[in-house]
């Protein structure tokens, strides 16, 4: 952790405030219109839609489908989207694609490609144990040299620990909030709005009444947020 430690401080004696490099490259291209019509919620009237009795939507299933996709591996709109589309064929009503994309990840995305080596998925799963610390480790991309340190802690042992103390205790809160203060990145220390594990993306369906049977409490829906 001195490593890291001496990254921090290197890292915010020479950031320039007012970078807008964050996530430039993060544009997203609505997909094409899928086959089956697309109801928004806002056009039902905020009526729930519930699963009939008998009927079985289970993502979890869905997903193990999904080629290479294991439990715990980070989500991407590539995976996602095939399962959306099923549970649209139960005339179930989802946002369309072009506000679901944005709250994915993307398999071309540095962040994704990151944290699928041996390495990644290893320092993604210790992350995984506090999701809210996913969103800063992909924030710090943003910042200068973020790629090149991002990869260096992530070889370290212990070193998404880097990250998870940013949202689990008072010091790191506070590394959190200097970066965001100091670095024109003025959101890293609030969540991207993203879904990068099964177990949001199952809570953010539950919030929306589409599964009817879950055990997962409903939580608020996770909004995509623009990069500073």
């Amino acid at each position: 952790m001195k490593k890291i430690s001496l990254i921090l401080l290197t890292l915010v004696t020479s950031i320039t405030v007012g970078n807008d490099r964050a996530f430039a490259q993060m544009k997203v291209t609505p997909l094409s219109k899928p086959k089956v019509k697309i109801v928004d919620q806002d056009e039902k009237d905020d009526a729930p839609v519930v699963v009939e009795e008998g009927e079985s939507l289970d993502v979890s299933e869905m997903l193990a489908q999904t080629k290479g996709y294991q439990a715990g591996d980070p989500l991407t709109w590539e995976m996602v989207s095939p399962v959306i589309e099923k549970l649209r064929e139960q005339s179930l009503s989802l946002p369309k694609n072009s506000e679901l994309q944005p709250i994915f990840l993307s398999e071309g995305e540095i962040f994704y490609k990151m944290v699928s080596t041996r390495k990644g998925q290893s320092f993604f799963k210790d992350l995984s144990k506090s999701p809210a610390s996913i969103d800063r480790a992909e924030r710090y991309l943003s910042l200068p040299n973020g790629q090149k340190e991002l990869q260096f802690i992530m070889t370290r042992q212990g070193g998404a620990e880097f990250f998870t103390d940013m949202v689990s205790n008072q010091n790191g809160r506070a590394t959190a909030r200097m970066i965001s203060s100091s670095s024109g990145v003025r959101k890293f220390d609030q969540p991207t709005g993203k879904i990068y594990l099964e177990s949001q993306l199952m809570d953010y369906l539950t919030n929306r009444s589409v599964l009817a049977n879950s055990s997962h409490q409903p939580v608020e829906p996770p909004r995509p947020r623009k990069y500073d």
